[in-house]
C-alpha cells in the first residue's frame, strides 16, 4: 500500500511538473508576439507564472515601445519587488493603452508603490489598478494618495490587505473627498468607506 501511495504521489507531482513547464511557456510565448507587434494581444495574464523582474522587462520592451494595444495587464501572484514596480511604472508613464492592472500579492512594498504613484501622475488611460496584497504601508498610501489628486482617469484602486494605518488612511479619505480628483472607489486595508 505504501509503494502505491508513493507512486501515485509521484505521479501527481510529475503531472504538475508538466503543467508547470507547459504554463511557463506561455511566456516567452507572449514576449515574441509583443515584438513582433501582434495587435490582437489585448490581455496578458501572467498570473502565478513566476514572473521575475527579469521577464517583466523582456515582457513590457515593447509595450514601452508602443508597438502593442494591450489593454490589460494581470500579474497576481509572481517573484517580483519594488524593481519590477518600476518597470510597469515606466510602461504606465507612458502608455495609452492600458485600461487595467493588477499587480496583487507581489513583494513590491512602499518603494514599489510610489514609483506606480509616480507614474499615475502622468498616466491619463489606467482605470483600475490592483495593488492588494503588496506590502505596502502609509508612506506608499500616502504617495499614491497625493498621485491620485493628479490622475483623473483611475476610477478604481484595490489596496486591500496592505499595512495601512489609520493615518494612511486619512490621506486615502482625503484624496477621495477631494471632488478634484477622479477616483471613484477605493478599497483599503482591513476597513470600508
Amino acid at each position: 500500500a505504501t509503494s502505491t501511495m508513493f507512486s501515485e504521489f509521484v505521479e501527481v507531482k510529475r503531472q504538475k511538473q508538466l503543467e508547470n513547464k507547459r504554463v511557463r511557456s506561455l511566456i516567452p510565448t507572449y514576449i515574441a508576439r509583443l515584438n513582433r507587434s501582434d495587435e490582437t494581444i489585448t490581455t496578458i495574464n501572467l498570473n502565478g507564472l513566476g514572473v521575475d523582474t527579469n521577464i517583466l522587462r523582456l515582457l513590457t520592451a515593447p509595450i514601452n515601445r508602443g508597438q502593442t494595444c494591450v489593454t490589460e495587464l494581470y500579474l497576481e501572484h509572481n517573484w517580483f519587488g519594488s524593481e519590477g514596480a518600476a518597470v510597469v511604472a515606466r510602461v504606465l508613464s507612458h502608455n495609452i493603452h492600458l485600461k487595467i492592472v493588477s499587480l496583487a500579492h507581489n513583494h513590491i512594498g512602499s518603494i514599489g508603490a510610489m514609483a506606480i504613484a509616480n507614474a499615475l501622475e502622468q498616466n491619463t488611460v489606467l482605470q483600475r489598478l490592483n495593488l492588494g496584497y503588496c506590502e505596502i504601508d502609509d508612506d506608499g498610501v500616502k504617495k499614491l494618495a497625493t498621485s491620485l489628486k493628479k490622475n483623473h482617469s483611475l476610477k478604481y484602486l484595490n489596496l486591500e490587505g496592505n499595512f495601512v494605518s489609520s493615518e494612511g488612511v486619512r490621506s486615502l479619505l482625503n484624496c477621495v473627498y477631494d471632488t478634484s480628483g477622479g477616483i471613484q472607489s477605493l478599497f483599503d486595508s482591513n476597513h470600508s468607506l
